[in-house]
């Protein structure tokens, strides 16, 4: 069976004297494609932004299995700038430099050991798996990847030498967006990836993610696009997360259910209300 991607244990989250979660536990399995439901307010977008870093819990662990990335796209609040839109969409690459710095480091290591040790075969295995790794970051691939990833979220060449600040909130989120699908995460976490797009970006944006390979978990009000590119739905419902049984379609008619069960109960508590009210307005 495969391993683990993230595993949530114990997780507390409060706003002041607000309590969002209380020892929420849960664990996320590679290549697994969740939508996060729940009402407004209920704790999707604080959980992703626990998850991704941009949150810190009062509580609780948060642990990922061994090199899993994890992306994570907010759903506002991307200001880039004093960089071009090429170059920060390039720098998604910047791990290369780092592999190179650690093979370097590793093989100088590697001369000053004793060939015929146990170290040493551990330490040229290691180094095999980075050159692995840096064979993916070729520079000679780079160039026409990003200009591809670019292209197909609606930028034109001529956009590419322009500072990012010349850029609207929408295509801010996109430049994100860009750097996310050339850095390949284990783990994608998208906060309303579609809000501020056109309908032929919308597509494009789902036809990208189906055909990503990692672990995506998505918070989104665009039912087409979680139909498109999720199969399970996760409910957050009063501080807990459990697996919902039935699709996308099912949860719309249940909340629909519980809705209509809400407003009854507001009704009859209304009604009892009026009806005490009348009795002491009858005593006086």
């Amino acid at each position: 069976t495969a391993s683990r991607v993230l595993a949530i244990k114990k997780l507390r989250v409060e706003f002041g004297a607000r309590v969002i979660f209380k020892d929420l536990s849960f664990t996320v399995m590679p290549k697994e494609r969740i939508s996060f439901a729940g009402h407004n307010g209920a704790g999707k977008s604080t959980l992703m932004k626990c998850i991704g870093g941009a949150l810190e819990a009062n509580g609780g662990e948060i642990s990922k299995a061994k090199d899993c990335k994890v992306g994570y796209l907010p759903q506002e609040g991307i200001h880039i700038k004093d960089i071009s839109l090429w170059d920060e969409t390039e720098s998604a690459f910047g791990e290369a430099k780092t592999i190179q710095d650690k093979i370097d480091t590793l093989s100088e290591q590697l001369s000053t050991m004793d060939s015929s040790s146990e170290e040493y075969l551990e330490l040229l295995y290691e180094i095999g798996d980075l050159d692995i790794a840096l064979e993916h970051l070729d520079p000679n691939t780079i160039k026409p990847r990003v200009e591809s990833v670019l292209l197909g979220l609606g930028f034109k060449q001529s956009d590419f030498t322009r500072d990012c600040a010349e850029f609207s909130g929408g295509w801010q989120m996109r430049i994100a967006m860009a750097k996310l699908f050339l850095q390949e995460p284990a783990v994608l976490l998208l906060d309303e990836p579609t809000n501020h797009l056109d309908i032929q970006m919308r597509e494009s944006i789902s036809f990208a993610l189906q055909s990503y390979s990692g672990c995506l978990v998505v918070v989104a009000h665009d039912r087409h696009l979680l139909r498109l590119v999720t199969d399970e739905l996760w409910l957050i419902d009063d501080g807990s997360l459990r697996r919902f049984e039935g699709d996308l379609d099912d949860y719309v008619v249940w909340l629909r259910q519980r809705q209509k069960g809400a407003g009854k109960a507001i009704e009859s508590h209304a009604d009892k209300q009026s009806i005490k009210g009348k009795e002491i307005g009858a005593k006086d």
